[in-house]
């Protein structure tokens, strides 16, 4: 079978007349090549974005999410490169974003106050700088915030939150429960059936709305606070800081007095020991001499003995 070719003139082109797929497919390439390049240039386009976040608390405390966006745009209604407005939240931090679509106008406007909301300067957005904010807000709640535990699992945690802050005077920002798990126990009979038992104790967690009030409390030296007929142990948020490991020693739990505590009343009681056996042995010695001397003579040559060593042990723990 034989196939008719488009004719070529001497300078290898096709005659005019001829079929050309050749051309229609340098078409095709040259359609996608442009192609392409538009996207090209889209994608660039979208890459030079630039945004600004303000933290929700550089704002009216009553002011709702919504109330708060309505404001950045009335704000930013001059500003035709701001596109757009989004409110975020991440981990404790809230905030919101204004998109923008031109440096100039970005360097303009960041880190400057923004007379149409108070003078509030808004910041170059980064992943790095909201981590930063994260972390100082975490350590501010920290810093705030209480744990008691041994709280009765059926009290009324409101009156325990009222509690705290009439002894602290100062005001709650949160609180929290933390109820353990309900137990099965399987009755005598071996039934299927299962009845739940109630734990005894659970945990709250307080947040004061200024750090004073923890510091206040931890300088009172008390371990825990006596309402109606139980002990609530007051414990940091925190359980690698050096309270909280004292605070959950056997000696503490118990008796509610650390180590250096204890080694202190220890010291005491043992002056006022030695005081008293100095005050006994003086009054043995003058009822001793209404007494016929031979008798005695041994037991107060004892005493006056016991009244040196003690007098040695006096002087040695002032020296202390």
């Amino acid at each position: 079978m034989i196939t008719d070719l488009p004719n070529k003139d001497t300078n290898g082109a096709i005659a005019p007349g001829s079929s050309n797929t050749q051309n229609t497919q340098q078409q095709n390439n040259d359609e996608i090549t442009r192609s392409i390049l538009i996207f090209k240039e889209n994608t660039s386009t979208t890459n030079c974005q630039y945004f600004i976040f303000f933290t929700k608390d550089q704002f009216d405390a009553n002011k709702s999410n919504n109330e708060i966006i309505n404001s950045i745009k009335n704000a930013f209604l001059t500003i035709h490169h701001a596109i757009g407005y989004k409110y975020q939240k991440k981990a404790t931090l809230e905030f919101f974003t204004v998109q923008i679509n031109n440096e100039e106008c970005y360097n303009n406007i960041v880190d400057k106050p923004i007379a149409l909301l108070n003078n509030i300067t808004p910041r170059p957005y980064s992943k790095d700088l909201i981590d930063q904010l994260i972390a100082a807000k975490l350590n501010k709640i920290e810093e705030c915030t209480v744990k008691l535990a041994n709280v009765p699992f059926n009290y009324d945690v409101n009156l325990l939150i009222k509690h705290f802050a009439n002894f602290t005077k100062q005001s709650i920002a949160s609180f929290k429960e933390i109820k353990p798990n309900l137990k099965r126990r399987r009755p005598l009979d071996n039934r299927n059936t299962q009845r739940s038992q109630s734990p005894t104790y659970k945990q709250v967690i307080i947040t004061f709305d200024k750090k004073s009030a923890v510091e206040y409390l931890f300088a009172q030296h008390k371990w825990g606070i006596l309402i109606e007929n139980f002990l609530v142990r007051i414990l940091p948020i925190d359980v690698n800081s050096q309270i909280h490991k004292q605070r959950n020693t056997p000696t503490y739990v118990v008796t509610g007095k650390g180590r250096e505590q204890e080694d202190d009343i220890v010291e005491l009681k043992k002056q006022i020991t030695h005081l008293n056996t100095i005050i006994k042995d003086l009054s043995s010695q003058i009822k001793g001499l209404d007494i016929v001397q031979k008798t005695h003579n041994k037991d107060i040559k004892l005493l006056q003995e016991q009244e040196r060593r003690h007098a040695k042990d006096i002087e040695k723990i002032r020296v202390e």
